[in-house]
């Protein structure tokens, strides 16, 4: 990996292709010196440097270690046209990218303009609100207009109605001309997300700007940027590098005999990661993670990165349109089927995709070697592929079959390979993005079959959606990792990971707490009791709306008591002791007021709260449920036989199909048939977590009062195909929320095998010595697998003193534990990994 271009020029400069095309190099190095970001460098993967016309960037990209895939065989002669560079950088940091650009190039540097034009919809009804047209009759009239209408003109000839309107009225006639004359036009201007533009000199010598949100954006789009001098860059965000760097960090971080730099270093014939590859366990895994291609590629059987690199070029919509390629891919995969092209002269070709053509560069080959096509034209005809545009491929068959038949080849053979190339078309891959994505896929599936507990604290920590995050969580459990609630005197903003693999919740994730909120309790810390926490955060200005979401997303369950008598109960504890924060009590009052807490929050006639309830805010808090799923306890009050809503639908045949779906209900919209009668549409979320949609209409006055939003039902559904696609009738429902809300909040034993018991300061022999008394009905004689380590916390370092084995861990333990004083209680993480 070089680090600069003089290592570079030092390297190379003797070599005789750097001779030749020095000039061409050094005006490419200038335009790639983007790539030199130092940190950044190794979390570069670059999707497709090498461009059509000019290919020597592929070259200089591989020289200069942007790349670690070899230049495609293609490459042979140079053109005229200007590099394409597409750059995937992690998502958390391409805004540091844009700001090294803009620092770097200064006026040299500005984002491409998007721009919105009016359509023909869209126009009308502007032109209404220009004429004073009432709302009303603009929305009536706006109906009129054919939804997918490319023009006005093309809408007067689709809309019987709208033509007589237009020639009956002159008043709309004329709003409808008006209309006419304004479609196409710019409506709206923007910046492009990805796209920038570089320049040796102020871009404005080139093309004008304008300004927005504190960005400077090019008055031209990406289309243009070649054709008034300018090189165009994508810099894209690409989550999945993220997840790669934190989970390649946190396993150096955990595993100081993990040997790898980075995570490229890390070898591509590991056997665990191809075996985890040859089953269904496949989320989270770039590319592949989709249920289809998720049972292509468990099919596929993929040992190689070739094989990983075929099944994410194969599964796009150009290849599963030509008939039988991936069944076929599958049988030559187990040795079923011959590796051999249609054209069995050219397998030489074909070699490494098992005798199918997959990648634009074997069609690139096949023209020149079959067709007689120049590199120029070959590169031409690929470009015409990549870029999807079947009009101009099409006018390139005649060449194509010619030819081929010139060669000796069977006109209406080679006129079937061109129908399928012409499928191919519709979405093609390159080889080199194809290898770059394959070691992704690889990366992402190493990690999660060797690594599980810093694979998935690194996808929980970069997933925003709600329900995704937490698919991740379920499937973490499904691998044996399991995912914890937050703790207040060892969570830290990200996820920390216990040294049984466990994942603990970190503050970021709770709603309502900023960085300065999470920054104070960390200071404050540690928290001797829930007593000492909220005499601190009265003091402190941690609020009550603070301590209530702590206490609901389970940040306080190491004190041991319940959350419903910690809610309760916390506003008055502080308030007994402290009515003015700017004069704090003395320190002998605190402890004396400290001590008596459990009268506070000691209730065993004060229930907790139900479980649905304890998981209702989690999910409200956190985003997801973490003590526990409302499904898997739904699942046991019911003996009726349900499927999931995919399943369901992928059932419905011609004569339809019904049967019970589990689901809770997300959105229950209440409406009056044309008779005048009670319906009601419905989006729910299956026990799978998928989301549906269903309608009902006949007896929804009779279950009203169950339909309602975020209730746990079995819908009992009939689907139908019919003209309008697919319909969910509900026929009948069957409550399930009174049951689970009934269901008792417990905290098990086992969720919990290792706790911390930290001193303050060094305790002497004596104090030992009563703490092994105080907690000796506890204590066991023999080795279990519940363990209380003895520790002391000085400053930055944990020392260890001893282990006591425990005859349990359940909150009655960790309670009378916490009773103790002068020690804080931890669950037990041993190399903690902050994120």
């Amino acid at each position: 990996m070089y680090k600069n271009l003089r290592e570079v020029v030092t390297q190379y400069a003797g070599h005789p292709w750097f001779i030749e095309n020095h000039n061409n190099i050094m005006f490419e190095l200038n335009h790639l010196e983007l790539h030199f970001l130092d940190d950044y460098l190794f979390n570069l993967y670059l999707d497709e440097v090498s461009i059509d016309e000019n290919p020597n960037n592929s070259n200089i990209a591989y020289l200069i270690g942007v790349t670690s895939k070899e230049p495609v065989s293609r490459i042979k002669t140079v053109g005229g046209g200007f590099p394409d560079v597409d750059c995937d950088f992690e998502q958390s940091r391409r805004d540091d990218v844009f700001a090294y650009l803009s620092n770097k190039y200064g006026e040299g540097f500005a984002h491409i303009g998007t721009f919105g034009f009016a359509k023909a919809k869209n126009i009308f009804k502007d032109v209404c609100r220009i004429q004073d047209v009432s709302f009303q009759d603009s929305n009536e009239w706006t109906k009129l207009f054919p939804d997918n209408s490319e023009s006005i003109k093309v809408a007067l000839e689709e809309s019987n109605d709208l033509k007589k309107k237009y020639d009956a009225e002159p008043d709309f006639k004329e709003i409808v001309d008006y209309a006419s004359k304004m479609e196409g036009c710019i409506k709206s201007v923007g910046g492009h997300p990805c796209g920038v533009i570089l320049a040796d000199t102020p871009i404005t010598d080139y093309v004008a700007l304008f300004e927005s949100k504190g960005m400077h954006i090019a008055q031209v789009e990406g289309g243009t940027t070649e054709t008034i001098g300018l090189v165009k860059y994508d810099i894209l965000g690409l989550k999945t590098l993220d997840v790669i760097n934190l989970s390649f960090n946190l396993v150096r971080q955990r595993h100081p005999d993990f040997e790898y730099t980075y995570p490229y270093d890390i070898p591509v014939d590991d056997s665990n990661t191809y075996d985890l590859l040859c089953t269904s366990n496949l989320l989270g895994c770039f590319q592949i993670e989709g249920d289809a291609i998720s049972a292509f590629t468990t099919k596929c059987k993929p040992r190689t990165i070739d094989d990983i690199s075929a099944i994410i070029s194969l599964y796009r919509p150009g290849p599963i349109g030509i008939p039988g390629c991936l069944e076929s891919y599958i049988a030559r995969s187990h040795g079923l089927e011959e590796h051999q092209f249609s054209l069995p002269q050219f397998n030489y070709i074909f070699k490494d995709s098992k005798g199918l053509c997959i990648y634009q560069e074997q069609i690139m080959r096949l023209t020149e070697d079959m067709c007689g096509f120049n590199t120029i034209e070959s590169m031409a005809f690929i470009k015409t592929i990549a870029k999807k545009d079947r009009e101009k491929l099409l006018k390139l068959k005649d060449s194509f079959v010619d030819g081929a038949v010139r060669n000796g080849q069977d006109k209406d053979v080679v006129t079937k390979l061109f129908d399928d190339l012409e499928e191919f078309a519709r979405y093609g891959f390159n080889k080199s993005h194809a290898i770059s994505y394959s070691l992704l896929t690889y990366y992402t599936a190493y990690f999660k079959a060797n690594y599980p507990s810093e694979f998935f604290a690194a996808c929980i920590t970069y997933e925003s959606d709600a329900t995704q995050k937490s698919l991740y969580i379920e499937d973490a459990r499904k691998n044996g990792v399991n995912v914890l609630p937050p703790d207040v005197n060892q969570s830290t903003g990200g996820f920390n990971i216990a040294s049984d693999g466990s994942i603990l919740f970190g503050f970021n994730g709770i709603k309502g707490l900023g960085d300065k909120v999470i920054a104070k309790i960390e200071s404050l810390r540690p928290y001797t009791s829930f007593g000492d926490f909220l005499i601190k955060a009265r003091l402190n200005g941690i609020t009550k709306a603070h301590i209530e979401s702590l206490i609901h997303s389970g940040a306080m369950d190491s004190f041991g008591y319940k959350r419903s008598c910690m809610v309760r109960s916390f506003e008055k504890y502080s308030s007994d002791l402290i009515t003015n924060p700017k004069t704090p009590p003395a320190i002998d009052l605190i402890k004396q007021h400290i001590a008596i807490q459990d009268e506070y929050f000691t209730d065993e006639d004060y229930p907790e709260f139900t479980l649905l309830s304890i998981l209702e805010q989690e999910n409200k808090l956190l985003g997801i449920y973490v003590s526990g799923n409302p499904f898997e306890i739904v699942k046991g009050l019911t003996m009726e036989r349900y499927v999931d809503s995919e399943s369901f639908v992928k059932s419905i045949d011609a004569h339809g199909y019904s049967a019970f779906v589990l689901c809770q209900l997300k959105a229950v919209k209440q409406h009056k048939t044309k008779t005048g009668n009670a319906m009601a549409f419905v989006d729910a979320m299956d026990h799978m977590g998928n989301t549906f949609s269903c309608v009902m209409f006949s007896g929804y006055s009779n279950v009203k009062d169950i339909l309602i939003d975020n209730k746990f039902v079995l819908l009992y559904l009939v689907g139908k195909n019919g003209a309008r696609g697919v319909t969910l009738n509900i026929q009948s429902v069957i409550d399930l929320t009174n049951a689970l809300e009934n269901s008792s909040y417990t905290k098990e034993s086992n969720d919990i095998k290792i706790l911390n018991l930290n001193f303050n300061d060094a305790p002497g022999t004596v104090q030992i010595r009563s703490l092994q008394n105080k907690i000796s009905a506890l204590t066991s004689n023999e080795i279990t697998e519940f363990k209380l380590n003895l520790n002391i916390d000085i400053g930055n370092y944990i020392y260890h003193i001893k282990t006591i084995y425990l005859h349990d861990l359940s909150i009655d333990t960790i309670r009378e534990i916490n009773k103790i004083p002068n020690v804080y209680l931890t669950k037990h993480i041993n190399g903690t990994c902050r994120i």
